[in-house]
């Protein structure tokens, strides 16, 4: 059985990173994530790129999951980063590439380019660590819809009702 993942946003790419949409996101090299905030979850994501604290880099490396890959990032804080929370950065984060397929069964995968599948054992394993801010669904629920935008879709349902 497969999940989807849903996890923190806390900020986005630094400056001057290019990306092409037309790529394959495990193709865009180096990234530099800039935290404006940080709720304290190993595992946070900026469409379409996902990345994993040190320590959950450890343990997937230990674990014997397959279909992923890791690779060095660059993390910084951003001005609005102290004014939104007192934790305190953890220094070393990894990007994590999915690269698993599930007709291999791999127990990470990238569906539809951008949301993160994991198998049942994959699963263990984050919620194992700080993993608060994700929105968790199984697969054959659809990816999980934040908050934000259950509230965007539903306005926009109201409108047009009218």
């Amino acid at each position: 059985m497969y999940y989807y993942v849903d996890a923190e946003v806390p900020g986005g790419l630094a400056p001057g990173h290019t990306y092409d949409p037309a790529q394959r996101a495990a193709d865009a090299g180096p990234l530099h994530l800039v935290f404006d905030g940080w709720m304290g979850d190993d595992l946070v994501t900026t469409s379409p790129f996902w990345f994993v604290s040190e320590r959950l880099a450890d343990a997937l490396r230990a674990s014997g999951l397959t279909g992923f890959e890791l690779e060095p990032a660059t993390a910084s804080t951003g001005e609005q980063y102290e004014l939104i929370t007192e934790r305190a950065l953890t220094p070393v984060w990894l990007r994590l590439i999915p690269t698993g397929s599930v007709d291999e069964g791999d127990d990470l995968v990238l569906a539809d380019a951008t949301d993160l599948l994991v198998s049942a054992a994959a699963l263990e394993l984050l919620r194992s660590f700080t993993l608060e801010d994700a929105d968790i669904a199984p697969a054959e629920d659809g990816p999980p819809l934040s908050d934000v935008m259950q509230k965007f879709l539903a306005q926009q349902a109201a409108k047009d009702e009218k």
